[in-house]
């Protein structure tokens, strides 16, 4: 399912990767990185041919769609990163049980 935003459409596979890092913190590429971090000539300098017209578009679905926490500023990304790789050893540890019998 795509997402469109005044006009401009996110590709799938790039709506992919918006939504992993939601859900699981899985950092995307540099551009997508960029544009999370609030970081326009980063995200400028690594879009491609199709992407650098959407940058809109992304900010769009971060701002309608993302948690608030998850994106903004490096740090805001840097923190949101920790607290889902903490939540994933935390599952797993719930997984694996305790062993010790």
């Amino acid at each position: 399912m795509s997402y469109t935003f005044r006009g401009m459409e996110i590709p799938d596979y790039m709506l992919d990767s918006l939504k992993r890092w939601v859900q699981d913190g899985i950092t995307p590429g540099d551009f997508l990185d960029a544009i999370l971090c609030n970081d326009l000539s980063r995200a400028v300098a690594h879009a491609d041919d199709d992407n650098i017209h959407l940058i809109g578009a992304y900010v769009g679905w971060l701002y309608n769609e993302a948690p608030g926490g998850c994106w903004g500023s490096e740090l805001a990304v840097r923190h949101y990163r920790e607290h889902k790789h903490h939540q994933r050893q935390v599952g797993l540890a719930s997984v694996g049980g305790d062993s010790d019998e």
